[in-house]
């Protein structure tokens, strides 16, 4: 069911197909986290719940399992919303915005903005903001872009 479209949560029952041998769900717009109970399907060899919406980490059970294939791959997340911040003239600015986006893989992050006040720098790496504001507008508005470094 790879490249349907398909949106929703992947359900905890899913688990209670025990003769399930491939579960390929690629492609799709499934959100929400990856239940442990799929690790548990002892006869399942093929899991790929790729490029979906899903985030959390991936259960133990699946993590530690022995599949033929497993791919898990997705996009980074937001994990913590990042809050408004009022900044005047002349601050010294240091914004951390790691701890506000995870992977499910745990993949490096890289970050990127768009419309950052002019004397505030963004370190791609670290996603840390810092500098001394030079000239701000009102209602500033700075778009930050996350992709995972695979």
């Amino acid at each position: 069911m790879w490249n349907n479209n398909l949106v929703g949560t992947l359900p905890a029952e899913l688990g209670n197909l025990v003769n399930l041998q491939s579960l390929v769900l690629d492609n799709n717009q499934l959100e929400g986290s990856i239940p442990a109970a799929l690790g548990e399907i002892q006869s399942l060899q093929f899991l790929r719940l790729d490029d979906n919406r899903l985030i959390g980490t991936i259960p133990t059970t699946i993590a530690d399992g022995s599949f033929q294939v497993l791919n898990l791959e997705n996009p980074p997340y937001i994990a913590n919303a990042i809050p408004d911040r009022a900044i005047t003239l002349n601050d010294e600015v240091e914004i951390d915005l790691s701890g506000n986006f995870a992977d499910l893989n745990s993949d490096s992050i890289s970050y990127s903005v768009e419309g950052l006040p002019e004397g505030l720098n963004l370190d791609p790496d670290t996603g840390i903001i810092t500098g001394e504001t030079s000239n701000i507008m009102s209602g500033s508005i700075v778009i930050v872009n996350y992709t995972s470094a695979i």
